[in-house]
């Protein structure tokens, strides 16, 4: 049987769910948080504000993400 690496497949199931926290975003793009947040901040990705205040939680609709990734191509 072949080994399966569980965290992969379990990292790969989070990026169908159609809201990403910006941890799920930064691993699905291969860089830091720090980077999804200046990308967001710079409107190159739409974010979901959940709630009101400083503890809101912020989420990125999968789709969002794909589409703002093609705007982005280069050629």
């Amino acid at each position: 049987f072949p080994s399966h690496d569980k965290s992969a497949v379990e990292g790969e199931e989070s990026w169908n769910h159609p809201y990403l926290t910006r941890a799920q975003v930064a691993d699905y793009l291969q860089v830091s948080e720090r980077k999804i947040v200046d990308m967001t901040a710079k409107g190159e990705i739409p974010a979901v504000k959940l709630g009101s205040g400083r503890n809101s939680a912020i989420r990125y609709r999968k789709s969002d993400v794909d589409e703002a990734l093609s705007r982005m191509r280069i050629g």
